[in-house]
């Protein structure tokens, strides 16, 4: 029973606060943009592109995902993304970093950071989707409207 109150007290470090940062440039107006398209990263071998790409089409923009050379020439916006695991006793994922482009001049529009330094596991959709929320915001205005 003595033991009780400093396992307590270890509890908070056993888990971490979850950070969630983004920057989107002040002239950008990312929900005017319709058709995007996610660069696949060479090293990705889990298809963040693709959790990427279903949420981007949930929230009713035009995307796609594949290599860079495969990019539509209609694509209007490109994310990047670069995501970081750790294993104990299984491979989670801990933190995602993406970056969105215009598609034709290459200047950055926005960026984001997830990170979930904790020993409680987060399903992949649940580091991801919130970041791409936070960058792309709501649904793309349709054409023509203002």
């Amino acid at each position: 029973m003595k033991k009780l109150p400093w396992l307590l007290c270890l509890l908070p470090l056993l888990s971490a606060c979850t950070h969630l940062e983004t920057r989107v440039a002040p002239a950008a107006r990312i929900s005017s943009y319709h058709n995007v398209f996610v660069e696949h990263e060479l090293s990705d071998g889990r298809s963040i592109d693709l959790f990427i790409t279903r949420k981007l089409q949930s929230m009713g923009f035009t995307a796609a995902a594949g290599p860079l050379t495969m990019k539509p020439t209609e694509a209007e916006l490109v994310v990047s993304y670069q995501e970081h695991w750790t294993f104990d006793l299984t491979t989670y994922i801990i933190e995602i970093d993406m970056q969105v482009h215009d598609a034709r001049t290459g200047r950055e529009l926005a960026i984001g950071r997830y990170f979930h330094p904790s020993i409680t596991r987060e399903y992949t959709s649940d580091v991801v989707d919130p970041l791409v929320e936070e960058i792309f915001g709501s649904k793309p205005k349709k054409a023509g409207s203002s």
